[in-house]
């Protein structure tokens, strides 16, 4: 089984013998597209890899790809809502990283329109922007004009009700992202 398939597809005790096997290899260097160990476990959802390498001081959660993204991100594009929840839990992971388009993960979950994953970032009580911009088509979008725009609404309402809870923080969001000052 090739390095990145024992990752992605193989089981917890064939990762951990890999690694306790091969102590000099670094769990932070990336294959061609520059996905590391932990994004190809978070992209295909194998949660017992996924905790085996969080549970690894040296790991680099935060680490992006070729494409900008990191594993938060593959997670939220790839709908898996088991390892979003250890991701989430993990405090040294950045759930407001913002990728090479712009996109936040519930930016991208937004887009991708994958509910689950957009309740489980809500929900968690992370610090997350529900302002944090992204681009599509050069044009900036936040992860309620991109839900809305592709007819998610549940992900709206989800929106919305976080919004609402804290109407103050909300707008002084929104002054922010727009660029307005508070004496205008």
């Amino acid at each position: 089984m090739a390095t990145t398939d024992i990752f992605a597809h193989g089981s917890v005790e064939d990762a951990t013998k890999w690694l306790d096997d091969h102590p000099n290899f670094d769990i932070n260097s990336g294959d061609e597209n520059g996905w590391t160990p932990l994004h190809r476990a978070c992209f295909v959802g194998n949660s017992g890899v996924v905790r085996v390498l969080l549970a690894r001081p040296d790991i680099d959660v935060n680490q992006t790809g070729v494409d900008g993204m990191a594993a938060v991100h593959l997670v939220c594009q790839a709908g898996g809502t088991a390892v979003l929840k250890l991701l989430v839990a993990d405090s040294r992971v950045n759930v407001d990283l913002c990728a090479a388009g712009g996109h936040s993960p519930l930016g991208v979950a937004s887009f991708r329109g994958y509910v689950p994953a957009v309740m489980w970032l809500i929900a968690s009580g992370r610090e997350i922007y529900w302002m944090r911009t992204g681009y599509l088509e050069g044009v900036v979008f936040t992860p309620l004009e991109i839900a809305r725009r592709h007819r998610t609404g549940v992900v709206i309402r989800s929106l919305i009700k976080r919004m609402l809870r804290n109407p103050t923080r909300s707008r002084q969001e929104l002054r922010r992202t727009l660029g307005i000052s508070d004496a205008e």
